[in-house]
């Protein structure tokens, strides 16, 4: 008779750690402190990274653009390649003046 293999419990990971392992409150910092305009986008059903985390992004980036794109997960550049390529032509533009 074969036996049964026991499954270990899934292991959860930390939402708020970046695949780096840094924090992404330090993410965030470091990011702040290069000084450049920044655009930062998240979709709303990102597994990864959930969208509350954008809350945090708007805190420690007060100046940077955001975007939220609905019924997407964690990869906009794919799933809304369109759209963001749009949205990246707009900031560009205004960036630039």
């Amino acid at each position: 008779m074969p036996r049964e293999r026991r499954r270990s419990p899934p292991t959860r990971r930390r939402p708020t750690r970046c695949r780096a392992g840094r924090r992404i409150g330090e993410l965030l910092t470091e990011v702040s402190a290069v000084g450049l305009p920044t655009l930062v986008v998240w979709g709303d059903k990102d597994l990864i990274l959930r969208h509350h985390h954008l809350e945090a992004a708007r805190k420690r980036l007060p100046h940077a653009a955001l975007h939220l794109f609905p019924d997407t997960g964690h990869m906009p550049q794919i799933e809304r390649a369109e759209q963001l390529a749009g949205l990246l032509q707009g900031f560009w533009a205004d960036s630039a003046t």
